[in-house]
């Protein structure tokens, strides 16, 4: 189960996070931070990124803060 006691909604600090943790590979880091992008330029979405000891969780919510899908990447 996955606990949000660390949520992230900026690119920087995503980045900044992903370096930091020595889990992460970096083809890894750049399909967490592809997918980031990708959310980011579609009209209307924004996302939160949180993660647990197996997995890094992205949410991606619409302009009304619907909840869209997530993308679960394993660590």
């Amino acid at each position: 189960m996955s606990t949000k006691d660390k949520i992230i909604i900026s690119s920087a600090e995503l980045l900044e996070f992903l370096l930091g943790d020595d889990r992460c590979i970096k083809e890894q880091r750049a399909e967490v931070l592809i997918t980031v992008t990708n959310i980011e330029n579609t009209a209307g979405r924004k996302w939160v990124f949180y993660h647990d000891w197996k997995e890094y969780i992205i949410d991606e919510y619409n302009e009304n803060n619907d909840f869209i899908k997530s993308y679960i990447f394993k660590i």
